[in-house]
Order: structure tokens, then sequence, then C-alpha cells
């Protein structure tokens, strides 16, 4: 017999990374020694290198009522069957340890603390088998790391480079994709599509901009748009390697990791989730990472610079983030054209809902 537990979506979209081998070389929900090893050194069991611990976190009701079973059948929120564990295992961890060495605080105010509070650190592995009734596409942009591999083999990238982002694309953001192509072949963007923290752009909002910059801004013979489903755990450090060991599944040569990456709140200092790439050989890491610094909009120059080094005095009211663009749409603030594109602007303001 079997078992049901409703699973959260960020948990299904981490066993559709699993299917779809996002997350080589995991292949299944990692079981207490992997887990450990993970929080601990970054490392699997077997030495690779992988920052982020994927198991399911259950209520402590639901992880001792299950072993009473043979099985385990996995139910989205609507009751769907996701797929079956048919062997799993059943272990705890002390969540003060798990998230000072994931998130480096205990701090509740931290979302990505706060989601891993709601359970009482009882935890389930093993190889998901799926529903045959489950479809692992969930957009209409989402590609599997095998598909994207063929896009960029038919197009003849030798070499291609990964930007994530959880924002509508602002102008500083489509520099740095500018910039990134001078090195390399082709570029990846990667919209973030799954559960965010409240003040964050909507999924629908962030696809849509991001169609119109590749359809007026964008060379679209060296440019790829497809989404990447996973929840963001706002990990910084961790989370940007983890998100870079990712994109080397889809083929990326290259990452962009800019100021504050998977960041939020002071949590992280600007340029952490860069450092941490210093604490393995790149060799290990198969994927170069591009760190790029801050950029500006200079008006005399009348385009957007990076910040280091830049012949003209920079004005702070030019500065382009996605902090800042969030909260000027919060306030239904105008955009002006050095933040954002026109035909971006446009899209927001008839947008109901930008923000989650």
């Amino acid at each position: 017999m079997a078992y049901n537990i409703i699973i959260t979506d960020g948990e299904i979209r981490d066993i559709i990374n699993i299917a779809t081998g996002a997350y080589r070389p995991i292949t299944a929900l990692m079981g207490l020694e992997d887990f450990d090893s993970v929080v601990r050194t970054m490392r699997l069991t077997n030495g690779s290198i992988w920052s982020m611990p994927i198991a399911l976190s259950v209520a402590k009701d639901a992880w001792e009522h299950a072993q009473l079973y043979d099985s385990i059948v996995l139910q989205d929120a609507s009751l769907n069957v996701v797929g079956t564990i048919e062997a799993p295992e059943y272990y705890t961890y002390n969540l003060f340890e798990l998230c000072d060495s994931i998130f480096g605080t205990q701090d509740m105010g931290h979302p990505g603390v706060c989601q891993m509070f709601e359970n009482d650190g009882y935890f389930i592995g093993g190889a998901v088998r799926l529903d045959l009734t489950f479809s692992t596409k969930i957009h209409a942009y989402h590609y599997t790391p095998d598909e994207v591999k063929q896009e960029k083999k038919k197009r003849g990238w030798n070499t291609m480079v990964a930007f994530q982002t959880r924002n509508i694309p602002h102008r500083s953001h489509e520099f740095l994709q500018k910039e990134a192509l001078k090195i390399v072949d082709g570029l990846l963007v990667q919209p973030v599509l799954g559960k965010k923290k409240q003040g964050d752009f909507s999924d629908d909002l962030i696809i849509q901009t991001y169609e119109a910059l590749f359809e007026h801004y964008h060379d679209k013979q060296r440019a790829m748009l497809s989404v990447l489903p996973i929840q963001m755990r706002y990990a910084g450090p961790r989370e940007a390697l983890h998100h870079a060991l990712v994109r080397r599944n889809f083929g990326c040569t290259h990452m962009i990791i800019g100021r504050d990456h998977a960041g939020v709140g002071n949590y992280y200092g600007p340029f952490d989730a860069q450092n941490i790439f210093d604490r393995f050989d790149q060799k290990d890491l198969g994927i170069e990472i591009l760190k790029f610094g801050n950029a500006h909009y200079c008006s005399e120059c009348g385009d957007i610079v990076f910040s280091d080094n830049h012949e003209h005095t920079q004005d702070d009211a030019y500065s382009v983030s996605g902090t800042k663009l969030r909260e000027m749409v919060q306030t239904g603030q105008n955009l002006p054209e050095y933040i954002v594109r026109p035909e971006i602007s446009d899209i927001i303001k008839k947008f109901k809902n930008p923000l989650v």
C-alpha cells in the first residue's frame, strides 16, 4: 500500500529538474548521506560539487505515518498524482545547522529560513517514478537541457553564456547580456518560474517583457529565451553556485553572476555570490563565471556603462537595479527610458498585477 503526501510547488519543480537532467548528477531526492555532505562541504558523497540539499520536507505526522506504508504517492495541491517513491529514506536534520550553512543565518526574517521552519526538520529522500499523466513541461518556453544543447549545436555556437533573472529586463541587465555576447557565441536567458517572495515580479510579466526585449533589442540568432522551473531560495552565494551548476547541464560554457545574485535584504555582501566561485577549481566547476560589476546610466554618454573606472562622475539618480525597479513599479512611478525600454514600460503599465 502507498501513503499519499501533498508536496509543494517548489518540490515539484525540483522533481522536474531531476527528471529532465537539469540537476545532474543528482538522479533522486537526496538521502541523508548526500544531504549532510552537501550541507557541510558543498559536495556530494562522490565528490561532485553541489551546493543545495534537495529532498522532501514534510510535517512530522506525515513523516511518521508514511513509514507504515511500502511507498509514497506524491500529489500536487489539486491532488493530481506527480509520482511515486518506491523505496523512501526517512531522516531528520537540525534546522539551525542547516540554515546556518545554506543561508548563513537563522533569522526568521529571511524567506528561505522561514520556509525551512514550516516543517520541523523531517525529510524524505528516494528516486521518484513519475506518473504517466504528469507532464514535466510547465511552459511553452520550458526546454530540457538536451533540447537546449541541441539548439545550441544547430546554431553553431561553441560557447554559450547563461543569464538568470527573476526581474523584468532593465537596461543594466540588457547591457550585461550584450557585454557577455562580446565574449561568447550565444546567450541563454533563463527567467526563473516558480514561487518567489512578496514584491517580486510575476512570472507572466517577466515572460512578456522579455519577449519584447528579444523582439526589439536582441539579435535572435545569437540569443535564446528558455525558462527554468525552480523555486527561489534566496540563499545568495550557495544558490549562485547551484544556478551555475544547473546551467552547466544546459550546455552553457559561461554564466553571468552580477551583484547580489539570489540575495535578499542585507543578508549577503554585494559580491559574495561571485566570491564563492573562488573556492573551486574552474575545471571542477565545468563552467566559467563572468563576474560583472555594477553598471549605471551615464547621462554624458547617453548609455549604460560599467561603474568602475568610468571617465564621468556617477550620478546616483541614474543607478539602475532590480530593487529600484520593483520599488518604482510598486509605487506607480513612471519608468524613464534609462531604466527600461519604452516597449517594456508600456507592457508594465497595462499589466494588472505586476508584482506577486
